[in-house]
């Protein structure tokens, strides 16, 4: 149970450093002064296996300009709050897994590596986490019981204070909160966002 409660945390703490880090200056590209806004291309997936029950995503702009996304841009658009294109469309492919529970895994990065570094994910299957039905948000109750504000998500240190973890409060019935999976396929829409 612990581990459906951390594959959530973990994922939600990447996306949550990976926000912060965008908005850093090192993360975002300036349009010259004299450059009109662009409307940017749409942004895709490509899958392809690996052995053993593995997805792996790679991030494109386009599906055929072969330009893959790093993990800084991917940030940026993420924490856009008037663009929330490339959240729906990771949504859609973390909600159309075959898996019917999964752990999220992405290449380790720096505050000096977002911008080379792609954007890129592998879904393992885990037929053992989906085997839990429910969050056991007890677990972590130090803290999530201070309340959660507008944001709908609590974030705190693991044990080793080397990773701020991320966590989504629990709003309605707990089942959507036992792993991910199951968060991106039944919490309110609102929240995955």
């Amino acid at each position: 149970v612990v581990a459906a409660v951390c594959s959530r945390v973990a994922f939600l703490g990447v996306v949550r450093y990976l926000s912060m880090a965008a908005a850093s200056p090192m993360a975002t590209e300036a349009a010259s002064p004299n450059e009109a806004p662009s409307t940017p291309p749409p942004i895709s997936f490509q899958r392809s296996f690996a052995e053993g029950g593995t997805t792996k995503y790679h991030t494109f702009r386009t599906a055929s300009d072969g330009q893959q996304l790093s993990i800084a841009a991917a940030a940026a658009l993420m924490a856009d709050p008037h663009d929330g294109a490339l959240r729906e469309t990771l949504t859609a492919v973390l909600r159309n897994s075959e898996f019917e529970a999964f752990f999220w895994e992405m290449p380790p990065v720096t505050s000096a590596t977002m911008a080379s570094t792609p954007f890129e994910f592998i879904l393992n299957d885990s037929p053992g986490l989906a085997q839990v039905s429910e969050g056991e948000p007890e677990s972590f109750a130090e803290h999530l019981s201070e309340g959660c504000g507008s944001a709908g998500v609590r974030s705190f240190y693991n044990l080793g204070r080397d990773a701020l973890l991320v966590s989504p409060c629990e709003i309605g019935p707990r089942q959507p909160h036992a792993h991910m999976a199951s968060f991106v396929r039944a919490a309110p829409a609102a929240q995955v966002d």
